[in-house]
């Protein structure tokens, strides 16, 4: 499939292979042909292997999957000892989502972010986390830099 897309351009194919074929010593064919991520759905034992191998062209983390902002963070360092890009995956809404905003504002050259397709009709952090023209101010605040609105969390609470 790989073969496949490469006439359109694609910037990457993300977690296009088994993991456990790379920690096998076998780094995908894919890499010669599109760029891909690996890391959202791997163990912090595997990323290390993965560079190694030099089977990654991005690497994403996931700050919900990886252990936190201080994991993602160490994921960060040791992609950069690799000269591995790093793009935080975040399919997630609320503090995920926040969370991804803060560490990819932090790193150390300007990389894409990732925000889930979908709007929905009550969203507890209002325009906080919603793009305008493409990208989505870092919100400023305290903490994740923005609290949860209790009226919009009361009115989609399940009774």
């Amino acid at each position: 499939m790989a073969r496949l897309f490469e006439p359109y351009g694609l910037h990457w194919l993300e977690e296009p292979v088994c993991r456990l074929n790379i920690m096998r010593g076998w780094p995908p064919f894919v890499k010669a042909v599109i760029s891909h991520s690996l890391r959202e759905n791997a163990m912090a034992v595997d990323f290390k292997r993965m560079f190694e191998a030099r089977a990654v062209t991005y690497a994403q983390p996931s700050v919900t999957k990886v252990g936190g902002v201080s994991e993602m963070l160490q994921d960060h360092c040791l992609a950069d000892s690799f000269g591995v890009e790093v793009v935080p995956h975040s399919a997630y809404f609320g503090p995920g989502l926040l969370a991804s905003l803060h560490l990819t504002a932090a790193m150390t050259h300007e990389a894409p972010g990732e925000r889930f397709y979908c709007d929905f009709e009550v969203n507890p952090y209002h325009d906080a986390i919603n793009p305008k023209e493409g990208r989505i101010a870092v919100p400023q605040g305290p903490g994740l830099g923005v609290d949860p609105d209790p009226q919009a969390i009361e009115r989609l609470r399940v009774r």
